[in-house]
């Protein structure tokens, strides 16, 4: 793929991204939630408030709405992220997180009509994410509304982000071998370690296509378990390989082949460059 035509379609993100606008998140106690296919923005911003040390829980639409919004008074908000369309989860999780009187945030591509009217009934502030590619969008957003990491690292995550429209050209260059590798591949299995957990389901929706369902994801601790003779991608940063080297060891000793995509930048934006690199070995960018 040439390096030009992953920086246009990054620049039409970043445009789009740039042109939502940006919710009041408080800076604790917020639940980030995501129905299927969303996950990638809500693992960013969760991620982000991790190293910023705050107070956040991530979940899936019907863990938060039937096991944490009902028995928690400390929350201050719920951002709700959806791939658009009939997302019937997404409209539970913010009717139970209105009905107990919560700032809800709604954001992604459009609904179905009923459900965008819907959603405008609860009351929760609708943020929708248009243009070509949604997903990265809402990713890009999600780490421009972060909460701000202590240290120096803040300004050296600024200048990251400022120089966003730059990552295309060092993806290319930096990880060509891995792009190609990536590109041969059909993974049927994605084992991530939790920074590059965005990357890890951005690929699945990817490799979806091309192997007719969806690939097995997981944690990086359960790449012992893996199988022989299936093909299987494996996602981490170089910070987090001390913590997954037994793991990896394993798997090769039991003969489990896989296609390694390890990125070696700040963890929080190591997801947003493994979504790119991915979105580069397919040819597509959602």
């Amino acid at each position: 793929m040439q390096s030009s035509k992953l920086s246009a379609w990054l620049g039409e993100a970043i445009g789009e991204a740039g042109s939502l606008r940006a919710p009041r998140l408080p800076g604790n106690d917020i639940v980030i939630i995501y129905t299927p296919g969303a996950e990638p923005p809500a693992h960013q911003l969760y991620l982000a408030y991790l190293h910023a040390g705050r107070r956040a829980v991530l979940a899936s639409a019907v863990e938060a709405s039937l096991h944490i919004l009902p028995y928690r008074e400390d929350v201050a908000a719920v951002i709700i992220f959806t791939p658009g369309g009939k997302d019937s989860l997404a409209l539970i999780a913010a009717e139970q997180a209105s009905t107990i009187g919560l700032e809800t945030i709604l954001v992604g591509p459009e609904l179905h009509p009923a459900y965008e009217e819907k959603a405008e009934l609860v009351g929760a502030e609708r943020i929708t994410v248009k243009g070509r590619h949604p997903i990265m969008a809402a990713t890009i957003a999600s780490l421009k509304w972060s909460p701000s990491p202590l240290g120096a690292r803040a300004a050296r995550l600024d200048e990251e982000v400022a120089d966003l429209a730059s990552a295309a050209d060092w993806v290319m260059e930096k990880f060509k071998a891995t792009v190609e590798a990536l590109s041969e591949e059909s993974p049927e299995a994605i084992y991530y370690s939790p920074a590059m957990a965005p990357a890890a389901f951005y690929l699945a929706k990817l490799a979806s296509k091309k192997i007719g369902g969806r690939p097995y994801t997981a944690s990086l601790q359960y790449l012992s378990e893996a199988k022989r003779g299936v093909p299987t991608v494996v996602m981490l940063t170089e910070l987090e390989r001390f913590a997954a080297r037994e793991r990896l060891m394993t798997a090769r000793v039991r003969g489990v082949k896989y296609v390694e995509v390890a990125i070696n930048t700040d963890p929080i934006t190591a997801g947003l460059y493994g979504m790119l690199l991915s979105a580069a070995a397919y040819q597509e960018m959602p």
